[in-house]
């Protein structure tokens, strides 16, 4: 936990030099489906064999929490999605959820990523203090380049009857590689331009 908190400050003179990152300068406070963040210009997702995607999280409140959803066009389910709830985590690829084990202790910040290795036919979840990625065996297409990105979730995707969390997000980023990054190296989605709905916070708000 210490050391998300120092990663995470560590990043803010860089980002404000710098710039370039999507959410450098603020946090996403999502609080249940009445939140999300939708792409205000076209964005293609990198059609390479391999990619990873990575964002900070911290549940604050109980209840189930979808950090982000990429659903192309004509699909009727997630392409790509990261979601949780008060027992696992879950993954989306290409129409199939896959469940992972473990939950994030609230008030914690965690980097979760997710790494698609199609010529390994591998997908994975790392959570941050685990040293051991949750690898699942896929063999599926190349996921639609050109899609709906939202961080957070639309009411009408809420489960009936469920709780939903408040869930803040940060450093949002997406590799067209499967290797390791570092807290505050950029990623190739550069200069992403989100619409927010909802809430927001500065860095410096919230991150004890």
């Amino acid at each position: 936990n210490k050391a998300i908190k120092l990663a995470i400050f560590s990043c803010l003179s860089l980002f404000f030099t710098v710039g370039g990152y999507f959410m450098s300068k603020s946090k996403a406070v999502l609080q249940g489906c009445s939140d999300h963040w939708t792409l205000q210009d076209s964005w293609a997702m990198p059609l390479q064999f391999q990619m990873t995607v990575c964002v900070d999280v911290r549940v604050v409140t109980p209840g189930e929490w979808t950090a982000f959803t990429y659903t192309s066009p004509r699909s009727p389910y997630y392409d790509l999605a990261l979601q949780g709830d008060d027992s696992a985590l879950y993954a989306w690829l290409l129409g199939v959820k896959h469940r992972f084990s473990g939950q994030l202790e609230l008030g914690r910040w965690y980097r979760l990523c997710l790494r698609r290795d199609a010529r390994r036919d591998s997908f994975s979840l790392e959570v941050s203090g685990n040293p051991d990625p949750q690898q699942r065996t896929v063999i599926a297409r190349t996921i639609p380049p050109t899609g709906t990105l939202l961080l957070g979730c639309q009411p009408r995707n809420a489960s009936p009857g469920a709780t939903q969390a408040t869930v803040e997000l940060y450093l949002f980023r997406v590799w067209d590689d499967v290797s390791e990054h570092g807290a505050c190296e950029e990623g190739d989605g550069r200069g992403l331009g989100l619409a927010h709905v909802g809430h927001h916070q500065t860095p410096g708000q919230g991150l004890g």
